[in-house]
């Protein structure tokens, strides 16, 4: 089934992160218009949220990650679940209620991996989803695991998935700031643009020069990770990848317009980060 843009929602960008299972209501109106705006315009979308203030809490708590090694009864596994299910109720109510016929789709039951790398991915479902018109939103969630009993799987490994089963023309992930920074923003402090384009080689290595941190309670990885998979969807589908603030102008037109009116590939779009295959142009 044809796919034109995969959109990651960051828990960041949806949730108050550093305020336990609180969504940030006006972000994520932002996204659901956003995203609105480009079903009404005809384009094929699936949308993946990541947990923010939701799930991380108990997953730390508990190591789920880490498996059955630790949270032996499964507990751990179970709570964090209520509550990534929880933000994506909230999540999928507020795109239906902006006229988005969206579906949940519980990666939990479409996954399993080894040791926390993919083992079997069954993306069918979404598919039969898409060609009925739904508008798919997967999350991060926990799945179960047969090296570790069970796992965390990010948002960010769901975007890699779909991005290989769907050659969507471009990935694109909206944050709370406006793009990617040569270094951490200071609080109170302008940071000035983000980096117009960081470059990927085919071996998937990242470029551009940058410098990152992580949460306390993010047991997925943190901005690193956002973009190395970034890169790695860069890399996979040649499809550039754009980094944007969820409320801003080029969040919606990146996720809308199939050409951009811009070649994203070459000229760097005001007020955000593109991830791109050094060589390519698209």
């Amino acid at each position: 089934e044809r796919v034109d843009v995969v959109v990651k929602l960051g828990g960041s960008a949806i949730t108050e992160k550093d305020v336990f299972e609180t969504v940030s209501a006006s972000r994520l109106e932002a996204a659901t218009a956003a995203v609105a705006h480009a079903v009404s315009a005809g384009r094929k979308v699936v949308v993946v949220h990541g947990a923010g203030s939701f799930g991380h809490f108990q997953a730390k708590q508990y190591r789920v990650k880490e498996g059955r090694q630790y949270d032996t009864t499964g507990l751990g596994f179970a709570a964090t679940r209520v509550s990534v299910t929880k933000l994506s109720h909230l999540v999928v109510s507020a795109f239906v209620k902006a006229s988005v016929p969206a579906v949940a789709v519980a990666p939990c039951s479409l996954w399993t991996t080894v040791d926390g790398s993919d083992d079997c991915v069954e993306l069918d479902h979404v598919s039969q989803l898409l060609a009925r018109g739904f508008v798919p939103i997967l999350h991060g969630d926990c799945v179960l695991d047969h090296s570790r009993g069970f796992t965390i799987l990010s948002g960010d490994t769901v975007v890699e998935a779909l991005c290989a089963r769907f050659s969507p023309a471009r990935a694109v992930f909206l944050t709370d700031v406006a793009g990617v920074y040569p270094s951490p923003p200071e609080p109170d402090i302008d940071p000035g643009p983000p980096i117009p384009l960081i470059h990927v080689d085919i071996d998937g290595e990242i470029k551009t020069q940058i410098t990152t941190t992580q949460a306390d309670h993010d047991v997925t990885g943190g901005v690193k990770a956002k973009i190395k998979s970034a890169a790695q969807i860069a890399r996979l589908c040649k499809a550039p990848v754009v980094i944007a603030r969820v409320d801003s102008s080029i969040a919606r037109v990146a996720i809308a317009a199939l050409d951009l009116e811009l070649d994203i590939g070459s000229e760097p779009l005001p007020g955000c980060t593109v991830v791109r295959l050094v060589g390519t142009t698209s």
